[in-house]
C-alpha cells in the first residue's frame, strides 16, 4: 500500500521545501497514470519525485541518491511506500568505485566528482553504480521511465551506457547541465556531433545550444521523440523529455 506522507521530513533553511512543492505538490513533471510501471529515479534528493511516482501507481521505484544527508531524508519520506526502494550511490559508468560527493549548504542536489585522489576535498565518499546494474532490480523487464537529475553526471551516462540498456528504456525525463562535469559534456558532444562540429574549450554562450543538438541526435538515433524546455533563469541547463512513439508517462513537459 502506498500511503502519502502527511508531513514530509524537510530541512529548514534549505531548498528542500521548494523542491518538494515544485515536484510533488505542483507536479513539475506532469506525471500520468503510472500503474504497474517501473521507474528509475536518479538524483532522488529528498524523495519528491519517487513519492509522486508511487502515488501515481508505479509498481516499482528505485530511488538513487549520492548524498548521505539527503539519502537519510529520502529513506524517511519513502518508508511507508512499499513500491519505493532506496540506494545510496552515485551514478557512474562503472560499479563499485569510490566517488566523492560534495553537498551544499542549501540542501540542494549533491555534486559528484569521479576523482577521489584528494579525499579531503569531498564531504562524503560513496560507491558508484551504473544504469544497467540499477535496471537489474526489474528482473529483465524494461525501464518504463528513467528520471535523470544528477547534476552533470548525465553526460558520462549518455556516453558510456551500452545501447542495449537504452533499447529497454521507454521514456526519459531530466535535466542537462553544461556547467557541471564539463569534460564529460565535451566528450559526449564531440562523440555525438563529429564530424559536423566539435568543441575543445568551454564556450559558455554556445554550450547549451550544442548540448541540445547533441542530446537531440543521441535520442532520435535511438528511436525516441524529444521535447525540450529551456530554463529562463539558468543559461546552462534545460529540461528534456525523450519518449518512444505512443508512450507517455509524462503528459507534457
Amino acid at each position: 500500500m502506498n500511503t502519502e506522507p502527511q508531513m514530509p521530513l524537510l530541512r529548514a533553511e534549505t531548498n528542500d521545501k521548494r523542491t518538494w512543492t515544485k515536484v510533488f505538490e505542483r507536479d513539475h513533471y506532469n506525471l500520468a497514470d503510472l500503474t504497474g510501471l517501473r521507474i528509475l529515479d536518479i538524483g532522488a534528493h529528498v524523495g519528491a519525485f519517487s513519492c509522486k511516482a508511487a502515488h501515481r501507481g508505479a509498481e516499482s521505484v528505485v530511488a538513487v541518491e549520492p548524498s548521505p544527508e539527503s539519502f537519510a531524508i529520502l529513506s524517511t519520506n519513502t518508508r511507508a511506500l512499499n513500491s519505493v526502494s532506496c540506494r545510496l550511490a552515485a551514478l557512474d559508468a562503472e560499479d563499485n568505485r569510490f566517488v566523492g560527493v560534495t553537498g551544499t549548504m542549501e540542501g540542494d542536489a549533491a555534486r559528484v566528482a569521479t576523482d577521489v585522489s584528494h579525499y579531503n576535498t569531498h564531504d562524503f565518499i560513496v560507491p558508484s553504480v551504473s544504469l544497467p546494474t540499477l535496471a537489474q532490480a526489474f528482473d529483465g523487464r524494461p525501464v518504463d521511465l528513467l528520471k535523470l537529475d544528477c547534476q552533470g553526471a548525465e553526460w558520462a551516462a549518455f556516453r558510456t551506457t551500452p545501447a542495449a540498456f537504452w533499447d529497454r528504456v521507454h521514456e526519459v525525463i531530466g535535466e542537462i547541465h553544461t556547467d557541471l562535469h564539463f569534460s564529460d559534456f565535451l566528450a559526449f558532444a564531440n562523440a555525438v556531433l563529429k564530424p559536423d562540429q566539435s568543441m575543445s574549450t568551454r564556450t559558455d554562450w554556445t554550450s547549451r545550444a550544442i548540448a541540445l543538438d547533441a542530446i537531440t541526435r543521441f535520442f532520435e538515433t535511438r528511436g525516441f521523440l524529444l521535447d525540450i524546455r529551456l530554463d529562463p533563469e539558468d543559461p546552462y541547463s534545460a529540461d528534456f523529455h525523450a519518449r518512444r512513439p505512443g508512450r507517455a508517462c509524462v503528459s507534457a513537459l
